[in-house]
């Protein structure tokens, strides 16, 4: 079972673990999550995610962020964990083929992503309220 690292605010960890169930992440039996909230992170972005089959980690930014982009932003990057922990996404190769040179909006993995974050938040929030 996937083990999860939380160094955020406790209120989001239902949320997080929605995700999860959402993104069937935690059957992955080798896999150490971590995520990450900061005020502010590298780069200026809403979220990072990097890693491999085995670590993945997550970094969330929630300064001047409407919780509904926050957790907009926790489901795509918890989709990209979940490419990662698959093997589909390796650095910059996905399925095995390099996308170095692409520009982002048309990388598959952020294609991917962007498609699924918003169902993948409404069914996590779900979760969450059948939960309470």
């Amino acid at each position: 079972m996937t083990h999860v690292n939380y160094d955020c605010p406790e209120k989001f960890v239902p949320y997080i673990n929605g995700c999860l169930d959402v993104l069937g992440l935690w059957k992955f039996p080798d896999l150490e999550l971590t995520v990450v909230m900061e005020p502010t992170i590298t780069g200026g972005a809403h979220g990072y995610c990097w890693g491999d089959t085995e670590e993945v980690e997550v970094e969330i930014a929630t300064d001047k962020v409407a919780m509904d982009e926050l957790c907009l932003t926790i489901a795509h990057e918890l989709i990209h964990a979940k490419q990662y922990a698959s093997g589909v996404l390796d650095d910059m190769n996905w399925k095995g083929k390099c996308y170095r040179d692409t520009k982002y909006t048309e990388l598959p993995w952020e294609e991917e992503a962007f498609k699924k974050e918003e169902e993948v938040m409404m069914k996590a929030i779900e979760i969450v309220r059948r939960k309470i």
